[in-house]
């Protein structure tokens, strides 16, 4: 065989080596070394026939070498983009909607860094996890010079950093700024809607101070079981808002810091002085975030009653939405009737909150300000004025028109008023949910319940609302979807047997050409 045959062979083996490379996404591959390693003999057995046949064919010296140098060239040229795509971790997104890139808003918002920020992610040694997290970063630390990150051995976590957490697999921290200045965040949701606004909400800096009472059997919102608040508290945490405890029976008044107080259902009710501490708060323009509970030994009336909103003793059915697994006598209700206000507005599509033992809220006479019915059950539900079902071990419930309240029942109001005080004035807003059971760490992450309670606080304290990115879908398509190691599968076949002929087609001109 002369020398163009293997230089055109090799020529076909280096393309076909690097369209593999593509499609395994790693030009390291042993497929694709393997390819260029062939290639390259090739090559020099080209380059050592020329030099053998070089008394005999002097003629065509010059041709043969252009094609020699050609090919070498192209062979390195190959080699170093590759080099180049490797380092830069570049991939071409063919998606209609662009969802393997960065979001338009994602990109606008690093452009406005002005610190370094340095991402950790804690490994949790699954290599999908793995390589989706080093994907997925490595488009963010391509869009800004200012970011750099790393995916972290949990055994070696304290030695980097000492907020990280060893234990706390998968989850993803943010580092913005440098040395003791330095603002830090993290979230265990690992997409780029979360990625990013988490990123907003460390730029925008902190919101304020929130305030939680406790001391009347209020769940704890540092323990961690199911019925416990801690989730919760990280959410506000996570939104830069500092959570701070507030003792009632200390005799002091509520810090003038606070930026909003948060009363939870519990097993004791308030003192009177405890009760005045709180309407002094009120009004003064606090604002409330108030989470009461059908068994709530707690009387929330005597504060909010004068904003245009009751409790009533009666918890909500809805016979006709029954979850799954779910008691049938209905107390578990699932809401997606939402009102067209500023918390709720963009719960409106496609999106729901789940609530479990819920009383029943209605708007009463009041002197000033605006009240908003947030949540409404269907119209098949009604409010149940038989609190005995609670602690009945079968209970049934039935519509009584004599009794119950006939629905739509509300679950959530909104009061939104100003206060005037020496010749200045205050918007003041209150927001009175009738369950607890939605917020503790068991129900958070349900449906649409943990977005619902951060725009409901961000709402309370006016502040603006999260970076929004567009939502961006995969085409539909009729075909059953295929996993990524079947999909590098179909295509390396669909390049292998291309090749194999090729390399035959070439082999067989090459012999009837000289036969």
């Amino acid at each position: 065989m002369n020398q163009n045959y293997y230089f055109l062979l090799a020529l076909v083996i280096s393309l076909f080596g690097f369209l593999t490379g593509l499609a395994k996404e790693s030009f390291s591959a042993s497929i694709v070394l393997m390819h260029f390693a062939s290639a390259g003999i090739l090559f020099l057995v080209a380059t050592v026939k020329v030099l053998l046949n070089f008394k005999k064919e002097k003629s065509k010296l010059t041709r043969i070498l252009i094609n020699l140098v050609l090919g070498i060239v192209i062979l390195v040229g190959l080699s170093l983009w590759q080099s180049w795509l490797n380092k830069q971790k570049y991939t071409w997104d063919l998606s209609q909607q662009k969802v393997y890139s960065l979001a338009s808003e994602s990109t606008e918002l690093l452009a406005k860094l002005k610190k370094p920020l340095t991402l950790f992610f804690m490994d949790d040694f699954n290599p999908t996890t793995r390589q989706e997290a080093d994907r997925l970063l490595g488009l963010y630390a391509k869009a800004s010079p200012l970011i750099k990150y790393q995916i972290v051995d949990p055994r070696k976590a304290k030695q980097l950093r000492s907020y990280l957490n060893p234990e706390e697999a998968s989850f993803l921290y943010f580092e913005y700024g440098e040395g003791k200045e330095a603002l830090v965040g993290k979230t265990k949701t690992f997409t780029e809607v979360e990625i990013s606004k988490s990123i907003y909400r460390l730029v925008a800096g902190a919101k304020g101070k929130v305030y939680y009472a406790f001391g009347h059997g209020e769940p704890s919102p540092e323990l961690e079981d199911e019925a416990g608040l801690s989730e919760m508290m990280q959410a506000l945490q996570g939104q830069n808002y500092e959570l701070h405890g507030l003792i009632l029976g200390s005799g002091k008044q509520i810090p003038t810091d606070a930026r909003l107080v948060i009363l939870a259902s519990g097993t004791k009710d308030y003192l009177p002085n405890e009760i005045e501490m709180l309407q002094d708060y009120l009004s003064a323009g606090g604002n409330l975030l108030a989470l009461d509970d059908p068994e709530n030994k707690i009387d929330f009336n005597s504060l909010i009653s004068n904003y245009g909103i009751k409790i009533e003793r009666a918890v909500a059915i809805d016979q006709q939405r029954l979850l799954h697994d779910g008691p049938e006598v209905g107390w578990q209700v699932i809401v997606n009737d939402f009102a067209e206000h500023p918390v709720t507005q963009q719960l409106k599509d496609r999106k729901a909150a789940i609530f479990l033992i819920a009383s029943i809220l209605s708007e009463i006479d009041h002197a000033k300000g605006k009240v908003t019915p947030l949540l409404k059950t269907s119209n098949a539900a009604w409010g149940e004025t038989d609190l005995e079902i609670l602690n009945s071990e079968e209970p049934k419930a039935v519509f009584d028109p004599k009794k119950d309240y006939l629905g739509p029942v509300t679950l959530a109001m909104a009061y939104e008023g100003e206060v005037s005080k020496d010749a200045n004035s205050k918007d003041q807003r209150i927001v009175v949910f009738s369950d607890l059971e939605w917020l503790v760490n068991a129900n958070l992450d349900i449906y649409a319940n943990k977005e619902l309670f951060i725009r409901t606080v961000n709402w309370l304290v006016g502040e603006q609302e999260d970076l929004k990115i567009s939502s961006r879908f995969l085409e539909s398509t009729s075909m059953m979807p295929i996993g990524k190691s079947d999909y590098q599968k179909v295509f390396l076949l669909a390049l292998i047997i291309p090749e194999i002929l090729l390399i035959l087609l070439l082999s067989i001109s090459y012999r009837r050409k000289n036969s």
